[in-house]
């Protein structure tokens, strides 16, 4: 079994890769305009990205603090945006 600090130290880790990607590409799907039958999907998308933007701050904070209710907090906000993207994916039109 791994030493829990080790555990702790790779989810940080990851958390933090997460949270750079968010930060880089949060504010490009603004850049892109949209037709009005797509608009309802971008929305959807764009609420579980910031969903996911929230998941990878309590995942970073609570993997840094050893703390459960963070990580707790983290994964929720984890199925919330899996939630969105299902949404956003059944907006789209149909051929």
């Amino acid at each position: 079994m791994l030493p829990r600090d080790l555990i702790m130290k790779a989810l940080r880790r990851i958390q933090e890769c997460c949270m750079t990607m968010l930060r880089r590409h949060w504010t490009k799907i603004d850049q892109f305009d949209v037709s009005s039958a797509l608009k309802p999907s971008k929305d959807e998308f764009k609420l579980g990205l910031q969903d996911f933007k929230q998941a990878g701050y309590y995942g970073e904070k609570g993997a840094r603090n050893y703390d459960a209710d963070d990580l707790e907090t983290s994964t929720d906000y984890m199925e919330r945006a899996a939630r969105h993207m299902e949404r956003a994916a059944d907006l789209l039109p149909k051929e």
